[in-house]
C-alpha cells in the first residue's frame, strides 16, 4: 500500500468518525430549548443612557454540558423599528440535565429622537423589545439555533426624569 492511499484512508475515516460524532451532538444539542424569558426591570435611567436586566432560562436535557457559542440581541423602540443598542453575551455552559439561568445586563446609551420624547410624554404605552437569538455550536459548525424576544412598557420607568 502506498503512503498516498495510507493518507486517504486516514483521512476518509476521520471525516467519517467526524460526522457520526457530530451526526450525534445534533440530535442532543436540537432538544435544546428556551423555557422563559424574561425582563427583571429597567433602571439606572438617565437622559443618556438606561440599564435592562433579564434571564433566560435555557433548558439543556442532554446528558453533556454543553457551550452557548453566540448570544446577540438588538434593543429597539416598537413605535418607529429604531434599533437603538445591539448586544453580546460572552459564552455561556449550560448544565447538562438542567435549566440554566442566564442574567441579563445590557447598558443602553442613547439620545433619544423628538418624537421619541413626545411619547414618552404624549403616549398611554411605549414599548420597546429586546429580541436576539441563541446559536449552539460544535467545531465552528452550527448545530442548533432559536429566538428569544420580550416586550417592555418603558413608560413607567421614565416617569422621573
Amino acid at each position: 500500500m502506498t503512503l498516498t492511499r495510507s493518507i486517504l484512508i486516514i483521512v476518509v475515516s476521520i471525516l467519517i468518525i467526524t460526522g457520526g460524532v457530530l451526526l450525534y451532538f445534533a440530535e442532543e444539542f436540537s432538544d435544546i430549548s428556551l423555557k422563559e424569558f424574561e425582563i427583571e426591570g429597567i433602571k439606572d435611567i438617565t437622559p443618556e443612557s438606561f440599564t435592562i436586566y433579564g434571564n433566560l432560562y435555557i433548558y439543556n436535557p442532554s446528558s453533556f454540558r454543553i457551550p452557548l457559542t453566540t448570544v446577540k440581541y438588538n434593543v429597539l423602540f416598537i413605535q418607529n423599528g429604531q434599533i437603538i443598542s445591539r448586544g453580546e453575551f460572552p459564552s455561556v455552559e449550560l448544565e447538562r440535565n438542567s435549566v440554566t439561568k442566564v442574567m441579563l445586563v445590557h447598558k443602553t446609551d442613547w439620545s433619544p429622537s423628538d418624537d421619541i420624547v413626545n411619547q414618552l410624554v404624549t403616549e398611554e404605552h411605549v414599548y420597546i423589545e429586546l429580541s436576539g437569538r441563541i446559536d449552539i455550536s460544535l467545531l465552528n459548525i452550527k448545530l442548533h439555533e432559536f429566538p428569544f424576544s420580550q416586550r417592555v412598557d418603558i413608560k413607567e420607568f421614565f416617569k422621573h426624569l
